[in-house]
């Protein structure tokens, strides 16, 4: 309908005249999702709308902001509309088998779903919902949702089918086991894929150059009170996805391929070149005892993403171990560091107690607690407050493993300086807690 069109020029004019200053802007997209949905429901059909994000959109770009990249339609530009291969795609293989998919040239949205913490759940659900009297967290045929079906009347999109490999962890007695289930199963996620793409190639291919050229997280928050894809909740509150996320973007990043062999890669997305050495190590989780070790030595162009080696030399190894790299550059100072299991969590084994020392340390306005533990403690979590303080808190880290012996540096960010912080392990049965003062 002309008329039609004339609003649909009118409201982009006023769009693109409003907007391209702003320095957050990448490019214009005329539209998401539509040739892809044209595809799976009416294969080779007329794709309504198409002369609104081919014609009118892409004038009034090429009028208003003629220097920015036009992009017709998300995802869009290969052989077929969600093409990894050709051009943009969207990472849905929870429902698709996408060839390719991989290592895409441009991963423009990639999401799973998890829940909020605790504390913010206790704000979104009455006591029955949170929990429901009976409920059992066990997939049957008969029961088929991952949670109880109180929480999916607090969920949208069918976010039931969306969740990382929740089969991966033990089933949960607790909502606190539940939200750990989804959360880790999340993060696992976003720590594989984000690795993967970043490396941007398979192991047999480590000298080529990077087929990946970039991944978009669809989302950073939930702009509403619900379980959703974002990575920070409703409440400025990160879920342990963030800190996932937060690790897996090191914008120098050392990681592990794991397929018919164990490769070390590392990645340079910085402006300079990188020498240096990673020291890799593989630890009992029980003992503590490290069983194996390894070092490479690297130069690493910006960039450029490098494979190093394989740990074909730790020969066969028992899977209730993690790989541990540590990089250091050329005068020894530390640059990052990762660790990757071999096995899926619920067939691990990790110690239920421990020893926690926790300093603190002021600098300036900045407090730092620096911790370390006699045995491997998985998922540390730090959360502060009492009496309904909890919310508002913000650490460089949280929900992270610590290998024994070694010290980690957290540093408390934002208003909350002081008050009563609590640490546990996920594993261990006590947690500890203790008062920050002036």
């Amino acid at each position: 309908d002309p008329a039609m069109m004339e609003l649909c020029q009118e409201e982009a004019e006023v769009l693109v005249k409003r907007l391209k200053h702003h320095p957050s802007i990448l490019l214009w997209c005329g539209g998401n999702e539509m040739y892809w949905s044209r595809d799976m429901q009416y294969p080779g059909e007329y794709c309504m709308g198409e002369p609104i994000i081919e014609e009118i959109y892409r004038d009034v770009c090429q009028k208003w902001d003629p220097n920015r990249y036009y992009h017709s339609n998300s995802p869009s530009g290969g052989k077929f509309s969600n093409d990894p291969l050709g051009g943009d795609t969207h990472g849905y293989t929870h429902r698709w088998f996408v060839p390719g998919r991989e290592y895409p040239v441009f991963l423009s949205e990639n999401c799973r779903v998890s829940a909020p913490e605790y504390k913010t759940m206790k704000r979104m659900m009455t006591e029955e919902e949170l929990w429901p009297e009976g409920y059992v967290n066990i997939m049957t045929k008969s029961q088929l949702l991952p949670w109880p079906s109180s929480w999916s009347c607090h969920n949208t999109n069918d976010g039931h089918v969306k969740l990382g490999p929740v089969e991966h962890y033990l089933d949960a007695e607790t909502p606190k086991e539940l939200i750990y289930r989804l959360g880790e199963a999340h993060s696992e996620y976003i720590k594989g894929q984000v690795e993967r793409f970043r490396r941007g190639k398979p192991f047999w291919d480590g000298a080529g150059t990077r087929r990946t050229g970039g991944h978009l997280l669809w989302k950073f928050q939930n702009n509403s009170n619900l379980i959703s894809y974002g990575v920070v909740d409703y409440f400025n509150e990160p879920l342990r996805a963030y800190y996932a996320l937060k690790r897996a973007y090191e914008p120098f990043q050392v990681s592990f391929s794991s397929d018919d062999h164990i490769t070390v890669w590392v990645v340079n997305d910085t402006p300079d070149i990188k020498t240096g050495r990673v020291d890799v190590s593989l630890v009992n989780l029980l003992s503590g005892k490290t069983e194996q070790k390894k070092q490479f030595s690297f130069t690493c162009e910006p960039d450029e993403s490098l494979m190093l080696g394989s740990l074909d030399t730790f020969g066969q190894f028992s899977k209730n171990t993690v790989l541990a790299a540590r990089v250091e550059d050329e005068n020894g100072n530390f640059v990052t560091e990762n660790l990757a299991y071999t096995e899926i969590e619920r067939r691990l084994s990790f110690p239920e107690e421990g020893t926690m020392e926790v300093t603190v340390e002021k600098q300036e306005s900045e407090t730092i607690l620096i911790l370390k533990t006699d045995c491997f403690a998985r998922s540390v979590e730090l959360a502060g407050g009492v009496n309904g303080e909890e919310f508002g808190w913000r650490f460089s880290d949280n929900f992270f493993d610590m290998l024994p012996g070694k010290e980690y540096r957290i540093r408390i960010l934002g208003e909350k300086q002081t008050g009563i912080l609590k640490i546990q392990p996920y594993y261990w049965k006590k947690e500890m807690k203790m008062k920050l003062t002036e």
